[in-house]
């Protein structure tokens, strides 16, 4: 078993540089933490390798390549404060759109808080969704923040970047936008394939998209004024599955 003892070494380095976008574009990899997580994720993929605290009396599978870090130096890289005391190193996959899946797709148009973004791609695997499509200037998807909150739900769908003008020339699935103008989600009928838009958490969704795309609006009491993104995605996406015949929780 490797091990790390000094600020210097090179792999140290390379950790820290993940925190941050520039890092993870620059070595194509990012970092989930937590053995529990960890677990769950080996069943859909195995880590490049696992950096463990000094210190972490947790068991570890022999088949793991494991490197363990003097605990002061693992502190300054682990995403926490209160760090589990394992982290596992991942390859970034850079996948191109060739065809869009059939069924509920996503699109984020310029999300921007991580813990939304977290909180929809779990929403999205929780209610089938096929897809998740990023605008340009959508947060990271490999944010600390977002990896921590979607647990290992990052691993269970494809994602994509795409531009506005991309997607509006798709004409294999129907576009629809959530917006606080339009027909009401309790009497719409989803098509068979669809993309859901959803926008920024403080300007909604792109001009030049709501312009061109069937509104939904969900109901609700006049005396609030809007729902929270993760919110009204996930609402719009369990009305979907539910109306196109998905299970409940007892089936």
């Amino acid at each position: 078993m490797n091990k790390i003892s000094s600020k210097d070494n090179p792999s140290l380095k390379k950790l820290k540089a993940l925190a941050k976008n520039k890092g993870r574009k620059k070595y194509g990899q990012f970092l989930v933490e937590g053995p529990q997580v960890l677990e769950e994720i080996r069943t859909i993929k195995e880590p490049v390798e696992v950096y463990i605290k000094e210190s972490y009396q947790g068991s570890l599978d022999p088949a793991l390549k494991v490197t363990r870090i003097q605990d002061d130096l693992f502190d300054q890289i682990a995403p926490t404060v209160q760090s589990q005391g394992i982290l596992a190193l991942y390859e970034i996959e850079n996948k191109k759109l060739e065809k869009l899946p059939p069924g509920l797709v996503l699109y984020l148009d310029g999300i921007s808080d991580p813990g939304n973004l977290g909180g929809l791609i779990r929403s999205a695997v929780s209610f089938n969704v096929s897809a998740i499509l990023l605008s340009e200037d959508c947060v990271d998807i490999y944010n600390p923040k977002v990896v921590r909150s979607t647990m290992s739900a990052l691993f269970k769908l494809p994602f994509y970047q795409l531009s506005h003008e991309a997607l509006l020339v798709l004409t294999s699935h129907q576009l629809l936008a959530a917006d606080l103008s339009g027909q009401g989600l309790d009497d719409y009928a989803w098509e068979e394939n669809s993309i859901l838009i959803l926008g920024n958490e403080a300007h909604g969704v792109s001009q030049d998209l709501k312009d061109r795309v069937k509104k939904l609006t969900i109901p609700m009491e006049k005396s609030m004024e809007s729902l929270n993104v993760n919110v009204a995605g996930s609402i719009c996406m369990y009305d979907c599955y539910i109306k196109r015949g998905g299970r409940k929780r007892n089936d």
